[in-house]
């Protein structure tokens, strides 16, 4: 399950939220290769309370530097995280902590692919793609 999240900050009224589902990935379990969304709410929890050091961020998001560097510009454009030019440290902003709720609101609504039932269709048995 992929989950896409755009916040339009020009309108604080406004959040658009889009989800589309794409069975080959499942983003509310622990797997080997996490989608862009994972990554992403990992790095804004490992900043939610204090201002963290990117070092901090990159230990508890568990991303290597180079994907840190790309997803903190990311965040920072588009206003997920706030940067301290005088301090060098980042902390979630609350679109961040909107993205991050919606996130796990994503997860409880949908299963996990491995917790999905059997399905039949036809005399032919659909599994699940972790078997």
């Amino acid at each position: 399950m992929c989950l896409s999240i755009f916040i339009n900050l020009e309108n604080s009224d406004t959040y658009l939220v889009s989800f589309y589902l794409n069975l080959q990935v499942d983003s509310c379990s622990k797997m080997k290769n996490r989608s862009e969304i994972e990554i992403m709410a990992a790095i804004l929890n490992a900043a939610v309370s204090n201002w963290e050091y990117k070092t901090t961020i990159m230990i508890n998001a568990g991303v290597s530097h180079s994907q840190l560097t790309r997803y903190l510009m990311t965040a920072v454009d588009r206003k997920l995280m706030e940067y301290s030019e005088i301090t060098g440290l980042y902390r979630t902003a609350e679109a961040g902590l909107i993205f991050i709720k919606k996130h796990e609101e994503m997860c409880r609504i949908f299963p996990a692919i491995s917790d999905l039932p059997e399905v039949s269709h036809n005399n032919y048995v659909v599994k699940s793609l972790n078997e």
